[in-house]
């Protein structure tokens, strides 16, 4: 046997007794253990759905768009609608401080063919028909995340489940 394959077995035997060492209480750091709780001693992060954690976010509030027959406004931002099964965004827009009626022809996910807007893995998109809109002016568009439990019962939040987005239409010349 050559000096090569002397030292390699050395080495294997070595990195073996290690993991064949025993702790302080006799077991093996090798054997299967069972430590009862994969938590931190602080705890572990709850799996309850919680109204505050629903958040909206979107790092510019402003929009400036030309208007044109025809065009849409995209809104996209991130959001996190906590642990709850179900979500969906609630959207009303103001023209010049006054409600306009939004019907949900007049705006659609950009992520599926409904009219469904909601939270997913993170993200919202969703685009409103511009010819919806009165045209030229300002527009506000409040934008709402609600989390739907197992019982189908609503959970808000007013302060980080709101988001508001200023839409400045001019014209198009």
């Amino acid at each position: 046997m050559g000096d090569s394959f002397k030292r390699r077995a050395l080495a294997l035997l070595s990195v073996l007794s290690l993991l064949s060492a025993c702790t302080n209480d006799g077991n093996s750091l090798a054997g299967d253990a069972n430590f009862g709780s994969k938590c931190p001693p602080g705890g572990c992060a709850s799996q309850e759905p919680n109204q505050n954690d629903l958040m909206l976010y979107r790092p510019s509030t402003t929009i400036y768009q030309k208007s044109i027959q025809g065009d849409m406004v995209e809104i996209s931002g991130d959001c996190y609608a906590s642990t709850y099964p179900q979500n969906y965004l609630s959207l009303s827009v103001n023209y010049n401080g006054s409600p306009i009626q939004m019907l949900a022809e007049n705006r659609k996910s950009v992520r599926s063919a409904d009219t469904a807007l909601t939270c997913y893995q993170g993200r919202f998109n969703f685009v409103i028909n511009g010819d919806a809109m009165l045209g030229v002016g300002n527009y506000t568009a409040q934008i709402e995340i609600v989390g739907v439990d197992a019982q189908g019962v609503e959970h808000r939040n007013a302060g980080s489940g709101l988001l508001r987005v200023s839409i400045v239409r001019t014209p198009a010349n």
